[in-house]
């Protein structure tokens, strides 16, 4: 129908760039254990957000894909 990129449903792939998903997956990555350790939250479901957020963002559980996500000329071409 219309002309759009597969890369750009919405508006969002413009916005989500490789550089953003790994910083948002590494700050919340980093925000899980802190929830735990306050009671916020319990590990079981800490461990299923993060699983959740790696599969939303396209980013490995492990964090290899975080270390691999290469920044390219459409992201600026900084990194």
């Amino acid at each position: 129908m219309g002309d759009h990129s597969k890369d750009d449903v919405g508006g969002v792939g413009q916005w989500l760039t490789p550089a953003r998903r790994t910083w948002l997956y590494r700050v919340i990555t980093a925000l899980a254990p802190c929830l735990v350790a306050l009671g916020v939250a319990a590990q079981g479901d800490v461990q299923m957000w993060l699983l959740l957020v790696a599969a939303m963002l396209g980013v490995g559980g492990s964090g290899v894909a975080v270390a691999n996500v290469s920044i390219g000329p459409r992201d600026g071409g900084r990194g």
